[in-house]
């Protein structure tokens, strides 16, 4: 948002009207000429101002949430999201300033303050990679196909190499994360977070793209996602490219591309003073990709992500075996007719495949499918959708049955619907089920869990809202039913944006 937003035609026809008022009220022994020249000396200094003002923007937003949780008896209770739960009455709130200021026509700076009472584990497993919580800075140098920014700034390429999390993989209201207290992850969901789920991650330090003919894009990157931590984790660093070639498909109006991408992440193992009391082993991870996205026709879309993995393990001791694996996701995606969007993916992701920043839901050791569907029942008003996805292991993770395969699914049906001009009401239901054969004894698994969720969204003003939110989660454990419960979750929360 731009602090002054009055256009030049804008001032131009203000001076003009100022000119008429001027003209009534001068003497006559005023010329044309020195009033013409007054006139332009106005315009020149009115303009000059609002091109000051012009060069500062400032953007962000404010939440406030008051949440309660209410769960039956159990170890480890969790949420739609597989996140932890703990009960009682929580007040969080989060808010972000972003100031822009334009330098000159090439150069620009700013920074971003964030003012937060989440837990340290929001901000450590977050999207927003910081290495201070109260926030960062940047510089950006444009020069017309060259951008270079140093400091922050914001990166996703697949979901299958570089993503904080996929739309796609998940039905509204829940889906699967990672582990939330693993510090070797890239990252998890947590339930005092409020993080607006998305594509993106912020990571601090260089990011250089080059443009050629708008058909070739080229993104070099490092950043230093973790900062070192004694008895935690290790100082972080990551380096990637991302070659695009695209190319405009004028019957579906959309772009065609190919892309290339390489990432090296690593595990400085000197950067604590004992790394024998960190619970995981320095890495290095080399990830390999390429994608594709092809219209084909006005309705119909292919999209590709291929991508290979190397992990090895930097012991103190000695040098670790290095783990490869492979990746493949697969998508097509029918826009017909007009109100009606269909989505069918195939997903394969070997056992041994490891990208420390893929998408949260991705799991290695897992093959299957994913259906979406979505209709427009009244245009802009009421919606309906329904998901679901069906995987299974690649291979037994059981050493003594390796003919026992895990199955999992997660089912869902939803609907939007705009009741009034600035009240929305959004409810999904999520079936979520686990099992292996249950002859294994230990090893078996039979699990249930479903989720209703309903919120109503209302408008306060532009891009502000109130919205009251009710989840009640329902986990039941066929092989061991002390680890049943019940989970209640209700939720208002205030944001803003500017």
């Amino acid at each position: 948002m731009k602090i002054c937003s009055i256009s030049r035609k804008t001032i131009f026809l203000l001076c003009i009207c100022f000119s008429f008022s001027i003209t009534s009220f001068v003497s006559a022994e005023l010329t044309n000429e020195e009033l013409l020249s007054e006139i332009d000396s106005i315009l020149e200094t009115i303009e000059s101002q609002a091109d000051e003002f012009s060069r500062i923007g400032i953007n962000g937003y404010t939440k406030i949430r008051i949440r309660n949780t209410n769960h039956s008896d159990t170890p480890d209770p969790v949420g739609p999201y597989g996140e932890p739960l703990i009960k009682g009455l929580k007040l969080n709130h989060r808010m972000i300033w972003e100031l822009k200021a334009r330098i000159s026509e090439k150069l620009t700076t700013g920074g971003i303050l964030r003012i937060s009472n989440e837990d340290d584990v929001v901000f450590d497993t977050g999207p927003e990679r910081f290495s201070n919580e109260f926030g960062s800075v940047f510089v950006r140098y444009n020069f017309r196909g060259f951008r270079w920014t140093l400091g922050y700034y914001d990166v996703h390429f697949t979901p299958l190499t570089l993503m904080r999390w996929d739309m796609d993989d998940n039905p509204e209201g829940g889906g699967t994360s990672r582990c939330a207290v693993c510090p070797s992850e890239g990252g998890a969901i947590t339930a005092e977070s409020l993080e607006e789920l998305g594509p993106d991650f912020t990571f601090e330090g260089s990011r250089m793209d080059l443009n050629f003919w708008d058909n070739l894009n080229i993104a070099a990157i490092f950043a230093r996602p973790k900062t070192a931590q004694e008895r935690e984790t290790y100082q972080q660093y990551l380096y990637a490219t991302n070659i695009k070639l695209q190319s405009y498909y004028k019957p579906s109006t959309s772009l065609r591309w190919l892309g290339l991408k390489a990432i090296y992440i690593t595990d400085d193992k000197n950067s604590v003073e004992n790394p024998s009391r960190i619970l995981y082993f320095p890495v290095d991870n080399q990830v390999y990709g390429v994608d594709f996205n092809f219209p084909l026709g006005k309705h119909l879309l292919l999209t590709g992500d291929f991508a290979y993995s190397s992990l090895l393990e930097k012991r103190i001791e000695d040098q670790g075996e290095e783990i490869t694996g492979h990746a493949l996701l697969i998508t097509s995606l029918l826009k017909y007719p007009r109100k009606l969007t269909t989505s069918l993916s195939y997903i394969r992701i070997s056992p041994k495949y490891k990208s420390i920043y893929s998408a949260l839901s991705y799991s290695s050791n897992s093959h299957g499918f994913r259906l979406s569907w979505s209709y427009d029942i009244i245009e802009d008003k009421l919606s309906i959708w329904i998901f679901y996805k069906w995987l299974n292991e690649v291979e037994s993770t059981i050493e003594d049955f390796p003919d026992l395969i895990e199955n999992l699914s997660t089912g869902s049906v939803g609907i939007t619907a705009d009741l009034l001009r600035d009240l929305r009401l959004q409810t999904s239901y999520i079936h979520k089920t686990s099992t292996r054969d249950a002859e294994a004894d230990i090893a078996a698994v039979d699990t249930l869990t479903r989720s209703l969720n309903v919120e109503i969204i209302y408008a306060l003003a532009y891009e502000s809202n109130v919205s009251f939110k009710y989840q009640h989660v329902r986990n039941k454990n066929k092989i061991n039913n002390q680890l049943d419960h019940n989970a209640n979750i209700t939720s208002v929360l205030v944001s803003t944006k500017f």
